[in-house]
Formats: structure tokens, sequence, C-alpha cells
């Protein structure tokens, strides 16, 4: 169909009205869209889910490029993008440099359909399976750990600096992707205070004594704060936090001396279901500063 855009095992569909539709850039209209132009639609809540036979899977209706994210009330994709990346795509100057920024950040396809993919899976399956959910965006912050730090560095003109920029990201006695992306992240968001925002997750938990306890236990205590069924961290310490749950919940050997998640009188479901939405928000503004990096420097 025309209004749908094909990936893989997947259908997406505006949930955009044909007036809405119009005013859109060209590289945003269903016929032109790429990879990174549905994620954009999909992260801020405009897009519907099928499978290949075009069978409803998901509606995507919460936009996740806000901190926090949130239901959007009678939205408009064109004033949501605009916001979100700094420029108005209502001018014809900035439409015109967006679409141009659009069509070159084509050459990243195979980068934006694996996290198109990995975010896809992340919304059909995680009301229904959290830690399911949680795989699907660990798969996606190991995808972006590499490759985003690389597309960063890849738009600057001076040369010189990309190879200094990505001789800061490696430095250290301590390397490997995931580490890379934390110096990383520290460069990209140093001016920004959204590197600050503090999260407040509420758990729906029956046990949640036995569920903090045990998360006091493994998780770094100088980065949370968990009060009664509500814990409480900063945007800047989220990597750390979804590492260490990934760590301590899918590996149980007990040879290391490690505390892993062993406990058996909660539901782990409920620790997941509360975090997931978060770590989603989370890779979704990383996912729109890089974007908004690539459009600040096509308009230098």
């Amino acid at each position: 169909m025309g209004n749908e855009y094909t990936l893989g095992t997947y259908k997406y569909k505006s949930n955009l009205g044909n007036n809405e539709t119009e005013t859109l850039p060209d590289q945003l209209k269903i016929n032109h869209i790429s990879p990174c132009g549905v994620l954009l639609e999909l992260i801020t809540g405009n897009i519907e889910i099928l499978d290949s036979h075009g069978i409803f899977l998901y509606n995507q209706d919460k936009d996740f490029s806000i901190l926090p994210a949130d239901s959007i009330n009678n939205a408009h994709s064109l004033s949501q993008l605009s916001q979100m990346l700094n420029t108005d795509l209502s001018d014809e100057v900035c439409r015109n440099i967006f679409d141009k920024f659009m069509i070159r950040e084509r050459r990243n396809n195979f980068v934006y359909e694996r996290i198109l993919n990995e975010f896809t899976q992340y919304f059909i399956v995680n009301e229904v399976s959290p830690c399911e959910g949680f795989v699907h965006l660990y798969r996606a912050l190991e995808f972006m750990s590499y490759s985003f730090p690389l597309i960063y560095a890849s738009k600057s003109r001076d040369y010189r600096g990309t190879y200094d920029k990505l001789k800061k990201f490696f430095s250290g006695e301590k390397t490997g992707e995931l580490r890379f992306f934390g110096r990383f992240l520290n460069e990209l968001f140093k001016n920004d205070i959204a590197y600050r925002f503090e999260f407040e997750v509420y758990i729906d938990c029956d046990n949640i004594y036995d569920l903090k306890e045990e998360f006091n236990e493994i998780i770094n205590t100088d980065i949370f704060i968990f009060e009664e069924n509500t814990l409480k961290f900063e945007f800047r310490y989220i990597r750390e936090i979804f590492i260490e749950i990934r760590n301590r919940y899918f590996h149980m050997l007990l040879g290391h001396g490690n505390n892993n998640f062993f406990n058996i009188n909660y539901n782990k479901n409920d620790l997941f279901q509360s975090l997931t939405p978060v770590f989603m928000n989370w890779l979704a503004i990383i996912f729109v500063k890089i974007i908004q990096h690539g459009l600040e420097s096509s308009d230098s």
C-alpha cells in the first residue's frame, strides 16, 4: 500500500491524516521515507506497526523524544519534529537542509534499520513480556554503542578534530565498546541539561521490600535513590544501571562472587516493566541528539 513502509517482517503506517502529511518535508512522506525517518516518526508517537500481512500489532502513540516520555495529545508531527530537532521545518530553507541531510544519511541505513527493528520488537512484546522487551533495548544499546560515535565523528569537516574526538573516546586503561560509548555520551551531552534530568520511576510490586533490598545490593547506591516504591536516578547514570541489570540478571555464575538477581520472592518482570520505558526514552534521546548534530553540521 502507498501509505506504508516495509522493513523486514514489519510494516509501518503513519497515524497522520492527509492534511498533516502534506505539511511534512519530502523525506518524511511515506513514499520517500528512509529507516531514519521512520525512527523519527516512531519515537514521536506517529506510527502503527503491522506484520508482513498487514495485521495490526501495535500503535506507538507516545512521544519518547521528550523528557520524560509522555502520551501525545493532538500533537502535530511537523511541530513535534521542529521542536525535537531545533529547526523550523515549516521554513522552506530549513526543510531543504533537512531533506538533503536525510538523503545523505541513507548511507547509514544499515545502522538505522537494525535499531528500528529492535525498537519495533520492544514495542510489540514489552507489555506482555518486559524481560524480552529489555533484551531488544539492550541489543539496540550494543549496536548504537559503536556505530553512533562513528556517525557523530564522521559529520566533522575537521579531519584532525575527528581523529582527536575518536582518540578521546578510546582513552583510558579499560576499553571496550560500552566504555567507549560512555565516554562518547559525556562528550555528546557535555552542555546539555538533559544529562542531569532526574527520572522518578514508580515500581508496582507486591513484594517491594525484597526487590528494593536486592537492587540496593547489586547496583551502585551512589547513583540512585530508592524510597518506598519510587526509584530516582539521573539521565547520566542510566548506561551504568542498564548494563548492570543486564549483567546481574542474565548471568548466574556463583564463582566470581558477584551479587546477581537470585531472589525468588518477587516477580522480576515488575522491575523490567517499570524500567524499560525509561531505557527506551534514554535511547531515543541519544538518537535525537545524533540527528541534531548531523543537521547542525549540514547547516554550517
